[in-house]
């Protein structure tokens, strides 16, 4: 998947319990690294975006800036999915089953790769 940024974002699921889980994170794990990854360097197509990708990217990568949007990212989409599940384990599916997947992503950027998993 090309981002908004103009890095690459690629990976894989391992859904585990059933297929929901990896289902939902294929859907929205992407989205929320592009969202974090704008939250932490800002608007690449917008150079006046004041503290944004312009003003801490600059034609370099911060290692660390990007691994933190990446570990929001991940624990983001967890969130996301506990919500909407909490709904079945209120009622005792929870007890019933144990769904989950594991992640594995790698996101490029000017030639350096950025990789990042979650294990269930």
């Amino acid at each position: 998947e090309r981002l908004d940024n103009g890095g690459w974002w690629f990976a894989v699921f391992d859904g585990h319990g059933g297929w929901q889980c990896s289902d939902y994170a294929q859907k929205q794990l992407h989205k929320n690294v592009q969202t974090e990854l704008y939250n932490y360097l800002g608007d690449a197509e917008n150079p006046e975006d004041e503290g944004g990708y312009n003003s801490v990217y600059e034609g370099k990568i911060s290692s660390k800036v990007v691994t933190r949007a990446l570990k929001a990212a991940f624990e983001r989409t967890d969130r996301q999915y506990m919500t909407k599940v909490y709904g079945a384990f209120e009622l005792g599916f929870g007890r019933d089953t144990r769904a989950g997947c594991c992640a594995l992503g790698v996101f490029v950027l000017d030639g350096v790769m950025f990789v990042a998993n979650a294990g269930d």
